[in-house]
């Protein structure tokens, strides 16, 4: 025995050229090792310890080598760079559950998510997820089948089960959009899956305590006939804009209108006959969808700490269509309030098929734009996003660079570059993805020490796929409980309605003689009761008036300190943004700010052609006849939402200049 390890768990010796990154050694038994598994490495002439994954496998006749990536020399339980390669002859072993346990969970807090355990070790290795990674988003991608959805509901039951153990800080809202997350209200009759849960301490059960859910079939969550020109936007798809441009035009003055007052503002118009029947087309087909209603969904009604709140989609009047427009609409009603700190505490989104909302392809998309803005920004107030897809290559770009971890399970084979090249993850362990059974996958996070390939722990709640009796089953607990949720929301609205008749009740109490009083300043001064009432009204007008202008002059100030405050926040997150490119990606940019374009040539001389295609792909810089150009002044009029003067461009980018 050597440091604890015995010769059983010996695997193989390495052999060959080394450096200080990647070994290969000879394999004794290719039955015990598989791609993506760690091995721990014994050296020859020093006994450190160092700990590898096997990025691939080769056969030649009758024995097998293995080519493994160095992860860190082993000092106290953390992971050094090591300083020189590992020499020949030393021995490759099977790495003992303790040691992986204590180097994968000593940077986890005390606050913490199981996920599951280590895939392709013999004993069990818990994998723990930090939820605080979730403010820089998630993105999860599993083919059909691979274990998506119910992934997403493993995450839920952890984060609804760290509540129960400490506050309940967050609030959980799921995009349901095939209809999947009903189980959760139920516990598990799987016995094989109940059997394995001892495994995690873990029992069945169900999650319908705090649950609101909204279904179009038991309790439609409508939304509002009342347009804004940004609004309108949603109501078209990328290619159909130009309808929505001439809508927001027609609004102008107003500022807002219903779907009649805009089906009379085209009727009038003097727009050509073509556009004016497509117009009135698509605003009749919005009103008799059932989408809308003066009684609509806001989000005091459904953002709750300590509760999950089930949007069930697949019932949604005008198809995908509504869909789009729903999910868009429900989250710039968030992304409005948390900006505006009306809302505090923080909130997971989660938006499965999220390709449907964000698609990498395509022009201006207002729906796509609303979640690249909650990717972007939303960690400042305390949005966080989980994002399921079936490929990273449907989906947007800057939404994938703004997910810090991922989570893949099994990919097709025309993915891996793509997800190699996002992030960073080598080919030979993305290539092992393609072959994974479902529930199987790799998880990479900024709180792991390292990533990991992972089995996702069973469910506690109900498994819906199976027979029609199944689905039926969680079919009347869905109904059940949608039914309870517009009771409460009933029950709200019941409360406030009664706090409206105090007020009103309060406001038409009849004078009373300290008011007049008040007024004479002579108690006993004979007027009559109709002079004395009318003087009392008036110094109450006098008053509503001088209450108005207040209120409105402090809105002015709220509205202009909540613009600088919100400018201030954009130039804070690109600066961020551009920051964590590293110090190649901030001389480019400090460069360009300077001369606002440079040879692209010249660029690449200094700075790597990733961290340009990156800049490329944000949109701080495009390429445009070999030459690099700077871009960050349109990308703050776009975040920032309005249109700069040049010397306010110029002010803002010397901001950027000097503290990046």
């Amino acid at each position: 025995m050597v440091n604890g390890l015995e010769d059983k768990d010996l695997l193989g010796l390495v052999y060959g050229r080394t450096r200080t990154s990647n070994f290969s050694f000879n394999v004794y038994d290719i039955k015990r090792i598989m791609q993506g598994q760690y091995v721990l490495v014994e050296g020859k002439k020093d006994n450190k310890l160092f700990l590898a994954q096997i990025t691939e496998i080769e056969t030649v006749g009758q024995s097998a080598i293995a080519r493994c990536e160095v992860l860190g020399e082993i000092r106290d339980s953390n992971l050094v760079p090591p300083i020189r390669p590992i020499s020949a002859g030393s021995k490759v072993k099977m790495p003992p559950k303790d040691l992986l346990e204590k180097i994968l969970a000593k940077t986890m807090p005390k606050k913490k998510l199981l996920l599951g355990r280590l895939l392709f070790h013999p004993e069990f290795v818990p994998v723990y997820y930090n939820p605080d990674d979730l403010a820089r988003h998630l993105f999860i991608s599993a083919t059909t089948g691979s274990g998506k959805s119910y992934t997403i509901g493993v995450i839920i039951e952890e984060l609804f089960m760290l509540m129960e153990r400490f506050e309940k800080e967050y609030s959980i809202i799921v995009f349901d959009v095939h209809n999947e997350y009903g189980g959760l209200l139920l516990p598990n009759d799987d016995e094989v899956q109940i059997s394995k849960l001892k495994n995690y301490d873990l029992s069945p059960r169900g999650f319908k305590e705090n649950v609101l859910l909204f279904d179009w079939e038991y309790n439609p969550p409508k939304l509002s006939e009342i347009f804004t020109p940004d609004r309108l936007l949603f109501i078209y798809g990328m290619k159909e804009q130009r309808h929505a441009l001439v809508l927001q035009r027609l609004i102008k003055e107003k500022g807002q209108a219903s779907l009649d007052e805009l089906r009379e503002l085209v009727e009038i118009s003097d727009i050509h006959h073509s556009t004016k029947q497509a117009l009135l087309t698509r605003i009749n087909d919005l009103k008799e969808s059932g989408l809308f209603s003066s009684r609509y969904i806001l989000p005091e009604d459904f953002v709750k700490p300590g509760y999950l709140t089930i949007f069930r989609l697949a019932g949604t009047p005008l198809g995908d269509f509504g869909i789009r427009f729903f999910v868009a609409d429900i989250l710039r009603q968030l992304y409005d309030k948390y900006r505006e700190r009306e809302i505090t505490h923080k909130s997971i989104i989660v938006i499965d098929e999220a390709h449907i909302f964000a698609p990498k392809a395509g022009k201006k998309d207002p729906v796509r734009e609303i979640i690249e803005r909650i990717a972007r920004e939303g960690r400042k107030y305390g949005l966080w996003l989980i994002l399921a897809s079936q490929s990273p290559r449907d989906l947007s770009d800057i939404v994938l660079m703004q997910c810090n971890s991922v989570l893949a399970l099994k990919m097709h084979r025309e993915d891996i570059s793509e997800f190699s090249r996002i992030f960073g993850v080598s080919k030979g362990i993305a290539e092992t993805l393609t072959t994974l059974t479902p529930g199987k996958g790799y998880l990479k996070a900024p709180s792991l020490r390292l990533p990991v390939l992972i089995e996702i722990r069973p469910k506690c709640s109900f498994d819906i796929k199976g027979s029609p009796e199944r689905q039926e089953l969680v079919e009347k607990e869905v109904k059940k409980v949608a039914l309870q949720t517009s009771k409460m929301i009933a029950k709200k609205e019941e409360t406030i309605t009664e706090e409206l008749k105090v007020i009103k009740k309060e406001k038409s109490k009849p004078v009373t003689i300290k008011e007049m009083e008040e007024i004479t300043k002579q108690p006993h001064k004979r007027e009559s009761q109709e002079t004395l009432k009318e003087q009392i009204m008036v110094k109450r007008s006098k008053s509503a008036r001088h209450k108005t202008a207040r209120a409105e002059k402090t809105k002015i100030e709220k509205t202009t300190e909540a613009i600088i405050i919100y400018d201030k926040e954009v130039i804070e997150s690109i600066i961020s943004e551009i920051r964590e490119l590293g110090i190649a990606a901030r001389t480019l940019i400090r460069e360009l700010i300077k001369l606002q374009e440079i040879p692209l040539q010249e660029a690449l001389a200094s700075t790597d052609e990733r961290i340009i295609d990156i800049l490329k792909v944000i949109g701080f810089v495009e390429e445009r006849r070999n030459m690099l150009r700077l871009t960050l002044g349109e990308v703050l009029e776009r975040r920032i939402g309005r249109k700069l003067s040049e010397l306010e461009k110029k002010e803002l980018l010397e901001q950027i200049y000097k503290q990046i």
